[in-house]
């Protein structure tokens, strides 16, 4: 699907609004159509929307392609026309995939004693030179 791609005046220029345009307003204008279709018609369930919205779009000359899909949307129709509800779900292909294999981090404890052993090594070893050496 599509929307008719008519800029924006979104942004706050200089000399006043700024027109835009861009696919972020398509997502804004499908997800706007889509929540406004809920509210005319609160029992559809999402397959139906979808199919709502595509069934009022106005479709390409050649039919789908791949610029605009189904078509561009037309919002006025997707809340007014009479359209079959079409299926309540849509029938997915989902292939489950196992969960990954667990792998335990290597275990640190005995190379974190010995370093906590040396490091308690050393600072008794420098206290006692400092102490030595503050004596002479």
């Amino acid at each position: 699907l599509g929307y008719d791609g008519n800029p924006v005046n979104a942004l706050q220029g200089e000399d006043g609004p700024i027109p835009i345009s861009g696919t972020s307003f398509s997502a804004a204008y499908a997800s706007g159509l889509a929540a406004l279709i809920k509210q005319r018609f609160p029992a559809l369930t999402p397959a139906q929307i979808v199919n709502r919205i595509t069934a009022t779009a106005r479709h390409p000359g050649g039919g789908v392609d791949n610029v605009v899909g189904a078509g561009v949307i037309d919002p006025v129709a997707a809340l007014t026309w009479e359209v079959p509800p079409g299926p309540a779900e849509i029938p997915y292909n989902v292939k489950e995939i196992p969960p990954p294999v667990y792998v335990p981090p290597p275990d640190r404890a005995p190379i974190t004693g010995v370093v906590v052993v040396g490091v308690g090594v050393a600072a008794l070893l420098g206290i006692g030179a400092l102490a030595r050496r503050a004596m002479r």
